[in-house]
């Protein structure tokens, strides 16, 4: 008897959906980044259940924070960090390392 998407399984699959189109991948392309077939890529997008190390993989290949695909199963809220927030925090790190005569 196939079993039907939790509520966090759905909410992964849209988050999942909403993150590839931000990025304008394809679902091949997503698949190919995270070292995995198409058909095992859709399984996350359709709310079906994959192994932790598919979670994993797909996480990385949509550029999220390690262990977000997890956390939103388990109902937690994964920290996102725009891209230019992580520049800035950079960039602020350099320029300290320099004026401290680090790099």
């Amino acid at each position: 008897m196939a079993s039907h998407p939790t509520r966090n399984q759905v909410a992964l699959a849209e988050r999942a959906r909403v993150r590839r189109s931000e990025l304008g991948l394809s679902i091949y392309a997503v698949a190919e980044k995270a070292g995995m077939s198409k058909d095992t890529y859709m399984r996350v997008e359709n709310g079906l259940n994959v192994r932790d190390t598919t979670y994993s993989a797909v996480g990385t290949a949509l550029g999220w924070s390690p262990g977000a695909c997890i956390s939103t199963l388990e109902d937690a809220s994964p920290a996102e960090i725009a891209a230019s927030t992580i520049r800035a925090i950079k960039d602020s790190v350099i320029s300290d390392l320099r004026r401290r005569g680090l790099l």
